[in-house]
C-alpha cells in the first residue's frame, strides 16, 4: 500500500508531467513519443520514493501544514527531487552498463530496441545511449523548473536554495567519485564510505529533508538535528543498498542481483572483505575478490564465488552492524530538537526500514 506522501508526490507527478508533454507535443509530437512517453513511465512507475518522502517529512517535522492548501509546497518538492532522480537513474544505468530498472529495460535498452525493431541506420548502442541521455537531461530541466513552481516566503526560499543547489553539486561529485574508485580499483574503505556519503547519504537523505524543513521555514537546532540524522541514515541506506546490489531478490529491488560483482564495483562491503583477507594472510580470498570485474561476461558459478567469499570473511556481517549503529546515531539526532512528534515518528519508522535485512 501506498504511503500518503507516495500519493501527494504521485499526484503532482502527473500534473507535471502532463503539462510539459501538452507542451513539448505542441513543439513535436515526436519528441513526446520518444522521450517523454518512456521518461514518464519511468518517473511514474515509482521506486521507493525515499526522496520524496524525507522532503515531506522535513517539513512536517519543522511544523509545515500536514494536509490542505498549505501543505502543498511539500508535495511539490517531492515531485521535484523524484525528477531530479529520474534523471540520476537514467544517466547511472548508462555508466553502468545497466538493463533492468524497476522491473522494466533500462531506457537506453529500450531506445536501443527501438533502433533494432525499425532498422535504423548507425551505431544501435550509441543511439540508446544519446537518446537515454536527452531523457535524462529533460528530467533535469523539468526538475529544476518544478522547483521553481514552489511559493515560498523569501527567507525560506533563499534556504531552500542554498540546499538544493549544494544537493546538486554533492550528486555529481558523489557520481565522479565512484567513477574513479572503480577505474582506479580503490582499496580504500574510507574513500568508499566517503562515496556513499556524496553519491547517495546527502542526495537521498539529508538533503530532501534539509530542503522540506528550510521550505518551512526552519532553521538553527531543527535542520542540525534533521542533517544530523540524514547523513548517518542516508549512510546506512547506501550501505543497504550495497548488500542488495550482491545478496537481494531481483523481484523485490527491481534489479538484477550481483550487478555489482560483475562490473568489480568497489563498495564498503567489498573493500572491507578485501581488508579483511589481507588482515588474516586468506590470499585465495583476496584473490577472488581483486579478480572480479574482470571477466567479460561473467558466469552465475563465479559470481556466487564472490558471495561466498564475502560471507567466509563476515563483511556482510559487519556492514549489517554499521547499519545497525548507524541508524541508531541518526535517530539519537532528533531527540530534543522541538520536532513534529508525528513527524519523528514517521522518520524513525523510515530508519528501521532501512535497518531491516
Amino acid at each position: 500500500m501506498k504511503t500518503d506522501v507516495a500519493v501527494l508526490v504521485e499526484a503532482e507527478l502527473e500534473r507535471w508531467l502532463g503539462t510539459r508533454r501538452q507542451e513539448l507535443r505542441d513543439i513535436d509530437a515526436g519528441a513526446d513519443r520518444l522521450l517523454a512517453e518512456p521518461l514518464a513511465r519511468l518517473a511514474l512507475r515509482g521506486g521507493q520514493r525515499m526522496r520524496a518522502r524525507c522532503a515531506v517529512l522535513g517539513w512536517r517535522a519543522a511544523g509545515g501544514a500536514k494536509e490542505g492548501a498549505a501543505a502543498r509546497p511539500a508535495a511539490v518538492l517531492g515531485a521535484a527531487l523524484e525528477l531530479l532522480q529520474v534523471c540520476a537513474l537514467v544517466h547511472d544505468d548508462i555508466m553502468d552498463g545497466s538493463r533492468t530498472r524497476r522491473g522494466e529495460p533500462t531506457l537506453h535498452e529500450q531506445f536501443a530496441a527501438h533502433h533494432r525493431a525499425r532498422a535504423l541506420r548507425g551505431d544501435r548502442p550509441a543511439y540508446g545511449t544519446a537518446r537515454a541521455l536527452l531523457a535524462g537531461d529533460l528530467a533535469l530541466v523539468w526538475a529544476e523548473d518544478l522547483y521553481r513552481e514552489v511559493r515560498l516566503r523569501p527567507a525560506a526560499r533563499r534556504r531552500a536554495d542554498d540546499s538544493w543547489r549544494a544537493m546538486r553539486t554533492e550528486m555529481v561529485v558523489g557520481q565522479q567519485l565512484d567513477l574513479e574508485l572503480q577505474a582506479g580499483r580503490s582499496e580504500s574503505v574510507a574513500a568508499s564510505l566517503r562515496m556513499a556519503e556524496l553519491k547517495t547519504a546527502r542526495y537521498t537523505v539529508e538533503r530532501p529533508l534539509h530542503i522540506g524543513a528550510a521550505a518551512a521555514g526552519a532553521h538553527g537546532p531543527v535542520l542540525s538535528a534533521l542533517r544530523g540524522f540524514g547523513l548517518r541514515v542516508g549512510v546506512a541506506f547506501q550501505l543497504r543498498d550495497d548488500l542488495l546490489g550482491v545478496f537481494g531478490d531481483p523481484a523485490a529491488t527491481g534489479k538484477p542481483c550481483g550487478d555489482d560483482i560483475r562490473q568489480g564495483k568497489r563498495t564498503y562491503l567489498v573493500n572491507l572483505a578485501l581488508s579483511r583477507a589481507r588482515t588474516r594472510g586468506d590470499t585465495a580470498s583476496e584473490a577472488v575478490l581483486l579478480r572480479m570485474g574482470d571477466e567479460r561476461d561473467p558466469s552465475e558459478r563465479s559470481v556466487d564465488r564472490v558471495r561466498s567469499v564475502l560471507t567466509g570473511l563476515g563483511a556482510d556481517r559487519a556492514v549489517e552492524q554499521r547499519i545497525s549503529r548507524m541508524v541508531r546515531e541518526g535517530v539519537g539526532h532528533l531527540a530534543g530538537a522541538g520536532l513534529d512528534p508525528d513527524a519523528v515518528s514517521a522518520l524513525e519508522l523510515l530508519a528501521a526500514q532501512v535497518s531491516v535485512p
